[in-house]
């Protein structure tokens, strides 16, 4: 049987277009509604098998993945999966933490369901995107280890071999697709000055802490406020999630 793809795209419920228009932006706002809110975006499956697993999945994992935020239908996009921006892995993100509370709580929270659906190699595809996301936006090899680690982990636990990425050229074409989204937008992208590279290197404590929480890895805490020793940990027994 052909492994089951599970990426999932963003899929804005109002479409970023209509934000575009500051006046149809503010209607909207008054109305409640704002592009970036999280009831504005669901998570949803690429792949017509994958989908139809999920939807074969027990009903208290089909009703926790409804809950969080993921839909079941397909999202028809085609795109190359490096293409998405941060408030878009900002939104899997979220959904994927409340994913994982039920996940967690259910005794077979960690298996392969009848119809094929598989947690942990859900995780481990989502880990690897978050990983992915640590690439482009330049957070570092500790982060992506984390990350990569973890789907690796993942992936042994459920009798599967792992596949090669992301590497950096993934990293790099997810940024050209970004620039090229950009520019099709907006028109041609502002340099940056300085400072607010900079400051953009702040970003790496964040995205240590989302990550840690999203995956599940309380092994990890005493290490956030200093993440040197995390190149000495990667070696050790650092996944406890799957068992």
């Amino acid at each position: 049987m052909k492994p089951l793809n599970y990426h999932v795209d963003v899929h804005y419920l109002m479409p970023r277009e209509m934000f575009a228009d500051p006046k149809q932006a503010q209607t909207l706002k008054l109305a409640g509604i704002e592009a970036e809110a999280v009831g504005n975006t669901v998570l949803l499956f690429r792949d017509p098998a994958t989908l139809e697993a999920a939807q074969a999945a027990p009903e208290w994992l089909r009703t926790a993945m409804l809950d969080a935020g993921f839909g079941l239908n397909l999202s028809g996009q085609t795109g190359p999966i490096e293409q998405f921006d941060k408030l878009e892995d900002r939104h899997r993100m979220k959904k994927f933490t409340k994913l994982l509370d039920a996940v967690k709580a259910h005794p077979m929270g960690w298996s392969r369901f009848e119809g094929g659906f598989d947690t942990r190699l859900l995780w481990a595809h989502e880990s690897r995107m978050q990983a992915l996301a640590g690439m482009k936006q330049g957070d570092g090899e500790n982060i992506t280890g984390v990350c990569l680690d973890l789907a690796q982990a993942l992936e042994k636990k459920a009798g599967l071999p792992s596949p090669t990425w992301p590497t950096v050229e993934d990293a790099r074409r997810g940024q050209q697709a970004d620039a090229e989204r950009i520019v099709r937008a907006t028109g041609p992208k502002p340099r940056v000055s300085r400072n607010r590279r900079r400051s953009a290197r702040t970003a790496l404590p964040m995205r240590l802490v989302l990550a840690v929480a999203l995956l599940g890895l309380p092994i990890y805490g005493p290490y956030l406020t200093d993440v040197g020793p995390l190149a000495a940990l990667f070696g050790g027994e650092i996944i406890a999630a799957g068992r």
